[in-house]
Formats: C-alpha cells, sequence, structure tokens
C-alpha cells in the first residue's frame, strides 16, 4: 500500500509536531509564498519547538522580517533553547533581536566552552557592542583560555573591549604584558620594562601584547598615549611586534603629540644600517599610517625632516606628504620635483602613481610575521 506524500502545507497543518517541525526544516531556504505561508503559521505555532525551528532558519535567513514578529516571544524562545540546549541558531536569533537580556547568557555559555569558534566569537563581538563595563575583565579572561579555533580569535577578543572600557579594563591590559597595577605616575616606566622580554616569548603571547597595545589606541586617553609612546620610542627595548602593536594604537588615537616620535622612529627602523634589532620595515610603515591617520599636524614636522634629508628622502615621508593631500604638502611636493635631484624627482613620480592605489590594510595580521 502507497501513502501518499504530504506537501509542506499539509506538513504545517499536521497535529504531529515533527511533522510541523519537517514542514519548516523543507521550505525555509525557498523564497516564495509557500515558504512565506508556512512561516507565518509556525512563528506562532503553539509549540516553542516549531517557532524555534522557524525563527532560527527561516528568520535567520530572512532576517527583514523580524519586525512582523512578536519579538518578545522569540527572545523568549530563543533564550529557552540557547540556555537549555546551548543552540547555536538560538543565538542567531538573540543577536538579530539586539537585546541586552542575553548577555548573562551569553557569558555563561562563554564560561563553559574552551575553544573559541565562529559562533563564540559572535558572542564575544555581542557582549563588545552591548556589555557594560564589568563585562570587560570577563572579556580578558578568556585570553586565559589560549584555545582558539581561529588565530585572529586574540584580535576579536581585544576588539571588543574598546566599549567596555574603565579604569579596571585598562588596568587589566596593563597586566598583559607582564604588569602589576600601577599608578600613572609609574605605568611607563613599568611598561618599558614589561616590554623587555627574558627567553623565549611564544607567538600567543606576543599577539596578545600587539593587540593589548592596539586596544589601548582604541580606548584612548591620557594613560593609553603615554604607555603608547613608551612603546615606540628606539630607547624601550621590546619585541617587534610589540613595537609594531605601539604604532597602530597611536594610528588609532589620533594625537598630534605623537608626531616628532613617529618621525623618528621611521627614520630610524627603515635605515639599512641601523642598528641589529631595530631596522623593521613594517614598523615604519605602521608609523607612516599613524601620520596619515593624524593629518594635518603631521606636515611641518615631516617638511622639516625631508628637508634634512634632501637628496636621499625617505620614501614613507614623501607617501605621507602626497596622501594627506593637503596645500602645504603639495606645495612642498612640487618643490622636491622642481629640483635637480633626478632620483628624487623618480622616486616621488613613482609613489604619487602608486598612492593613487593605496588602501589602507583591512586588518593588520602582517604586524605578527
Amino acid at each position: 500500500m502507497f501513502f501518499k506524500k504530504k506537501s509542506p502545507l499539509e506538513l504545517i497543518s499536521s497535529a504531529d509536531t515533527n511533522e510541523r517541525i519537517k514542514a519548516v526544516k523543507k521550505t525555509y531556504l525557498d523564497n516564495d509564498q509557500t515558504a512565506f505561508e508556512i512561516f507565518q503559521k509556525a512563528i506562532v505555532d503553539s509549540d516553542k519547538k516549531v517557532r524555534h525551528n522557524a525563527a532560527s532558519l527561516y528568520l535567520v535567513e530572512h532576517p527583514e522580517l523580524i519586525d512582523h514578529c512578536n519579538k518578545e516571544q522569540l527572545f523568549e524562545d530563543s533564550l529557552y533553547f540557547f540556555e537549555r540546549e546551548k543552540s547555536k541558531n538560538a543565538f542567531k536569533v538573540l543577536k538579530l533581536l539586539n537585546d541586552p537580556r542575553s548577555i548573562p547568557a551569553i557569558i555563561a555559555c562563554l564560561k563553559s566552552t574552551s575553544i573559541l569558534a565562529p559562533a563564540e566569537r559572535e558572542m564575544i563581538i555581542f557582549l563588545g557592542e552591548h556589555g557594560n563595563q564589568s563585562h570587560g575583565e570577563f572579556i580578558l579572561s578568556l585570553c586565559d583560555k589560549q584555545v582558539f579555533d581561529f588565530k585572529d580569535s586574540v584580535e576579536v577578543i581585544y576588539s571588543s573591549l574598546v566599549r567596555t572600557y574603565n579604569d579596571k579594563v585598562i588596568s587589566a591590559l596593563i597586566h598583559t604584558v607582564n604588569l602589576q597595577r600601577a599608578s600613572d605616575k609609574d605605568s611607563a616606566a613599568l611598561f618599558a620594562e614589561s616590554l623587555t622580554f627574558a627567553g623565549s616569548v611564544t607567538k600567543f603571547e606576543l599577539i596578545e601584547r600587539l593587540w593589548s597595545a592596539i586596544t589601548l589606541g582604541k580606548i584612548g586617553g591620557e594613560r593609553a598615549f603615554e604607555l603608547l609612546m613608551t612603546g615606540i620610542d628606539p630607547k624601550t627595548n621590546c619585541h617587534k611586534v610589540v613595537k609594531r602593536g605601539c604604532a597602530l594604537g597611536l594610528y588609532y588615537t589620533k594625537d598630534s603629540r605623537a608626531v616628532d616620535k613617529l618621525i623618528d622612529a621611521i627614520s630610524i627602523s627603515t635605515k639599512s644600517d641601523a642598528k641589529f634589532g631595530q631596522f623593521d620595515a613594517t614598523f615604519g610603515q605602521f608609523c607612516s599610517f599613524a601620520l596619515m591617520n593624524i593629518g594635518e599636524p603631521s606636515v611641518q614636522p615631516i617638511i622639516r625632516e625631508c628637508q634634512i634629508q634632501i637628496p636621499n628622502v625617505n620614501r614613507l615621508f614623501i607617501l605621507v606628504l602626497v596622501l594627506i593631500n593637503s596645500d602645504s604638502s603639495r606645495n612642498f611636493i612640487q618643490q622636491l620635483k622642481n629640483s635637480s635631484h633626478k632620483k628624487l624627482i623618480d622616486d616621488i613620480v613613482k609613489i604619487e602613481t602608486d598612492a593613487k592605489e593605496f588602501k589602507m590594510p583591512e586588518n593588520f595580521s602582517v604586524a605578527t610575521n
């Protein structure tokens, strides 16, 4: 005896919960009227499992429909399955709802995991966007696990700290580079000491310190600025990866007080005859990014440095002036092009051509290479 296979519309009308769920699973990827009708019925079903499947499957595929749903019901259902089953699909709905009431459940989930897979990374980002100041230390504590599916999980963690900033977080950031909590007066000296690594340093520890420095820049403030200036100082004997992090931190501060020190750092780090441990073209490049981001206040100090260097002007300084593209920077570049130094003129023409295609990197993965 043969049974006629039920259509999705017949399944959604069934008294059997599993059949109604099957209707959703069969159609949630379809973009037609039938799928929409099934979603409409499933999202108000009397059984929370059916509603959950409709939300976590169809609604995640069609988030524009969320405003047509009972958001309170969605939240209660999704929180239920997220807390009891650690459902990653339920978290997707919570993320769509953008409701900070999800935070306690998210923290509980992160505390119970040892691997930060994509879903957990999204949870950390959610915390960074919605968490209050008391959650900053918790986000930092995730670094202690040192178990990551993706090498840039550390970036996610540190970037998520920016909106949860308070004094405890900045002290914890400093602590990640082997500092005890210190007063503002002592922090620069202690930071300098902490950057002098004795023995081997793991790749993880370097990435951790790199992102500590970048995050300090994103957070901003006097204490962060002081620490970053210490980090790029040639007298500070620290690993090149951490120096790069400090340069990128200053990129985010946009603080013009860093200009002179950034210029000195470029001059030293890009010299081919630099002492061992100082030559680092990537660090020099990151310092130039910081000068670009500071903008016009960088121009006159760079011009003064370039006048000293003629005819062997550092190409990074020329690039910064070309990209800032202010009246004063354009006038100086034109003066250099009107000079009698053919190699310098050729360099400027090439840099101007390259600058048309220049884009700031979307991420700074090169920082750890």
